[in-house]
């Protein structure tokens, strides 16, 4: 009985079930994809300002002016100062060297000996002259040149100039025995010894001034552009990175270099610096030949359009948006510097730049301005 029922149990199940399916099933689609939602990105508004552009360089420093010191006499080197030696630090007028000076002492009571002479005998003379022209007067005549004794009187007078700049000369020559520091010096090399005999053209010791010292800041053509070129030295800050917090130097351009590096494309620009080996306002003095940075300012750009390079992708371009849309802009730099760069064409004030970081998205994509500001983050 039980194996009767048993077909007609599953029939009815299957039934129930098939019955069961066509009353839960989903309704028809409509037919329509669904929305996808838009991309959220962050803006700023591009708003001009005026750029200063900084040109930057580095340079070693040199001497302003090198000194070489010369006996400009001959003699023996009878003494030698105690300061004298390589690195040391001389003033102007010290004394640096002693020559042995007994000829030039004999000289010169000679030459003044030569003096007195010379003006006894132009005394002679003139009273020899001016007695001829009282005898001459006398007797009413008209004498000549030779008879008034002029040409003895001249030459007497050029025998007392003579011996006066044999004087002169005999009175250098003796201070010359002293040889002396013509400026604020540092010296260099000492090449003397106590005891050699020197001449004229003997190189005792050589330095370089300390009251200022020059930089060579190579500038590339780039750069150049941008200096305010003018009658008046352009204002340069060096920074001393041998120092923890690299002090600043104030110094200016004077001169540049006469032309351009035909190798590098580069002009060399020569600053100064005032007192750079003496300590003041708790700087560190500088030392010849260390390397030092500079940074000088060029001619400011009105209304530029700055943006930082973070938002600048290859090409070069960037994305604004417009109107709910993304939209990506190829640009035109008119100057890149460090983080920022200034816009030459491609984007005008009012564009919203966006600082979201983007892959590769096509333009019309639609976006939401998440936050947007009037300037850059």
């Amino acid at each position: 009985m039980l194996s009767k029922l048993l077909p007609l149990t599953v029939f009815a199940a299957l039934v129930a079930l098939a019955y069961l399916i066509t009353q839960t099933s989903p309704s028809a689609a409509d037919g329509k994809s669904p929305q996808r939602p838009a991309l959220q990105v962050d803006t700023f508004s591009l708003v001009p300002t005026e750029f200063v552009p900084t040109i930057r360089s580095s340079g070693t420093l040199q001497p302003y002016r090198e000194i070489a010191t010369f006996p400009l006499v001959s003699g023996q080197i009878i003494e030698v100062a105690e300061k004298v030696k390589a690195g040391a630090s001389i003033a102007k007028g010290e004394l640096l060297f002693r020559l042995d000076d007994a000829e030039y002492r004999v000289a010169l009571v000679n030459a003044q000996a030569a003096l007195e002479q010379a003006k006894a005998a132009l005394a002679e003379e003139q009273a020899r002259s001016d007695q001829a022209q009282s005898d001459w007067r006398k007797q009413g005549q008209q004498p000549s040149r030779f008879a008034l004794r002029e040409p003895q009187l001249h030459a007497a007078k050029a025998n007392v100039e003579r011996a006066q700049s044999e004087l002169e000369l005999a009175r250098l020559n003796l201070a010359r025995t002293q040889i002396k520091a013509t400026a604020n010096m540092r010296l260099v090399r000492v090449n003397a010894k106590l005891g050699a005999y020197v001449g004229p053209t003997s190189e005792l010791a050589t330095g370089y001034v300390t009251e200022r010292a020059e930089i060579p800041l190579p500038v590339a053509g780039d750069d150049l552009r941008w200096l305010a070129w003018s009658n008046d030295p352009i204002p340069v800050m060096l920074f001393n990175p041998l120092t923890q917090t690299a002090e600043a130097w104030s110094a200016v351009v004077h001169r540049s270099e006469a032309s351009v590096d035909e190798r590098t494309q580069q002009l060399l620009l020569v600053a100064e610096v005032e007192h750079p080996f003496e300590s003041s306002s708790n700087k560190t003095p500088l030392i010849m030949g260390q390397f030092m940075e500079a940074k000088m300012h060029g001619k400011p750009i009105a209304d530029a359009l700055v943006i930082d390079n973070a938002y600048i992708y290859q090409g070069p371009s960037v994305y604004v948006v417009e109107h709910g849309v993304l939209q990506r802009r190829d640009i035109t730099l008119l100057r890149r510097e460090g983080e920022r760069s200034v816009i030459a064409s491609g984007l005008s004030a009012g564009d919203q730049v966006v600082t979201t970081l983007l892959g590769n998205i096509s333009s019309g994509t639609r976006v939401q301005v998440g936050a947007s500001s009037e300037t850059q983050p």
